[in-house]
């Protein structure tokens, strides 16, 4: 697998209007699960494949949480990525490590 640079991700807003609240809410969750089966694959049984099938379905989960705070609060891909600089922020003070 030929792997691209990237300098930056741009997050794009899909068309949701179709779509109501609550099947929404049941993509969110549906695509948590898949996440959490593609990961758990992925540790079982290691390959570059499994790796790339976890990557994407972390995008698939990363675009519904756009699409929910899309349908629900009206806010845009556009509107998280100028956000983007806080969450950076926030990581610069948040190690992670266990006291």
């Amino acid at each position: 697998m030929e792997i691209k640079e990237v300098k930056a991700i741009t997050l794009r807003n899909i068309d949701i209007s179709d779509i109501s609240l609550e099947e929404q809410i049941q993509k969110l969750d549906e695509e948590r699960q898949e996440f959490e089966m593609a990961v758990f694959e992925a540790l079982v049984n290691r390959s570059p494949e499994n790796d790339a099938h976890a990557i994407e379905e972390a995008f698939d989960e990363i675009q519904a949480v756009l699409s929910y705070l899309q349908k629900t609060l009206g806010i845009s891909a556009q509107e998280v990525m100028d956000h983007y600089y806080l969450h950076e922020a926030k990581l610069k003070s948040r190690p992670r490590k266990k006291e």
